[in-house]
C-alpha cells in the first residue's frame, strides 16, 4: 500500500476513535455530559404561617412541570397548586410542624436551610387545683402564649371530666390577644362530692392544645349552731381529726380563725373536736370528706 493510501485510511480511523463523526463512520461520542444541577430553594414567602396556609417557593432547577417531583414541609408531603422551573406554590400540610421545606426533583433533594415556622400557642391554667363545697364556684385563669407569630382567635371549652350538675363559663370566649380568659366552674348542691380533672381545650389557627386542672368537691363542712362562728375553724395542724372519736387539740383564742388544710383523709365521715377556753366543754363537729384533696372550710 502506498503511503498516501495509508494516510487516507488511518486518519478517518483515528477521527472515529476520537468521537468525531465523519462520512462513512458510524461511531459517535459516548462521553457523559456535565451533571444536571439539583433544585435550589432561595426564598419562601412567607416564612411562617398557620397550618394549611399557602407558601411560594422560589429558586431554580425545579423543571417546567412537576411530574413526579415533590415538596415537603418538615418531612410531610404538601399539596402543590402551581409548578414552574423557578417558582412553586404549595400548601402547608394541615398537620405541619416547624422545619425545613424541601423540593425533590428526579430523586435530587434541594437545600434544607429554608425553614417554615408553623404558628402555634401554649395553654396554661392557674391555679392547678381548687377545693370547694357543692354549690360553690371555682375560678381559673387560662393563659395562651403565641409561638412563631401566632395571631388567630382561639375557642375555649371544657372537653372532658366536668362534674355532673356543673356549668363552665369562659370570659371572654373566643380569646384573642392578649390571650387571657377567666374560667368559672359553677357547681350546685346537686353536684356530687369527689375529685375530678376537667380538661380545658383551646382550638384556633389550625392548632389544638389541652390542659387539665383538679377540682375537689368536698363533703359537708362542720356545723355547730351553739359554737361561736368567729372561732369556727378550719385546718389540720391545729386540731386532731380522727374517724369516730373526739380526739384532742389546741384551744382556739376567741375571735381567731383556724382552717384545715393538707389533711390526708380518705372519703368518709369524721368528727372534728374544737376545745374551748375557760374549761368549757369541747365542741364535737361531724363532717364528711368527699375527696382526698385539701379541705376548704368557711
Amino acid at each position: 500500500m502506498r503511503v498516501a493510501d495509508a494516510r487516507l485510511f488511518i486518519i478517518p480511523f483515528l477521527l472515529c476513535l476520537s468521537g468525531i463523526v465523519i462520512a462513512g463512520c458510524a461511531q459517535t461520542s459516548t462521553r457523559p455530559g456535565p451533571p444536571t444541577a439539583g433544585p435550589i430553594i432561595e426564598t419562601l414567602s412567607p416564612y411562617s404561617g398557620p397550618r394549611g396556609s399557602g407558601v411560594t417557593i422560589k429558586g431554580g432547577g425545579f423543571k417546567s412541570t412537576q411530574g413526579t417531583s415533590t415538596v415537603t414541609f418538615n418531612g410531610l408531603p404538601a399539596v402543590v397548586t402551581r409548578w414552574s422551573a423557578k417558582a412553586i406554590d404549595a400548601m402547608a400540610p394541615v398537620d405541619a410542624t416547624t422545619g425545613p421545606v424541601v423540593v425533590t426533583v428526579e430523586a435530587r433533594r434541594s437545600n434544607e436551610d429554608r425553614i417554615f415556622s408553623v404558628h402555634d400557642f401554649t395553654l396554661s391554667v392557674t391555679p392547678a387545683r381548687h377545693a370547694i363545697q357543692p354549690g360553690e364556684t371555682a375560678t381559673y385563669t387560662v393563659t395562651l402564649e403565641p409561638v412563631n407569630g401566632f395571631n388567630s382567635s382561639v375557642a375555649l371549652s371544657v372537653s372532658a371530666n366536668l362534674p355532673a350538675n356543673t356549668a363552665a363559663i369562659f370570659n371572654p370566649n373566643p380569646v384573642e390577644s392578649p390571650y387571657t380568659s377567666t374560667l368559672t366552674i359553677q357547681t350546685s348542691t346537686a353536684t356530687p362530692p369527689g375529685l375530678s380533672t376537667p380538661v380545658i381545650l383551646g382550638q384556633g389557627g389550625g392548632q389544638a392544645h389541652t390542659n387539665s386542672v383538679t377540682l375537689c368537691l368536698v363533703g359537708t363542712a362542720p356545723v355547730e349552731s351553739s359554737f361561736d362562728t368567729r372561732v369556727m375553724a378550719a385546718r389540720a395542724a391545729d386540731f386532731d381529726i380522727t374517724p369516730g372519736s373526739d380526739g384532742s387539740g389546741t384551744p382556739v383564742a376567741d375571735g381567731s380563725t383556724r382552717e384545715i388544710r393538707n389533711v390526708a383523709l380518705t372519703p368518709g365521715t369524721y368528727t372534728l373536736r374544737l376545745p374551748r377556753g375557760g374549761g368549757a366543754e369541747a365542741a364535737l363537729l361531724p363532717f364528711t370528706v368527699g375527696c382526698t384533696c385539701d379541705l376548704m372550710l368557711p
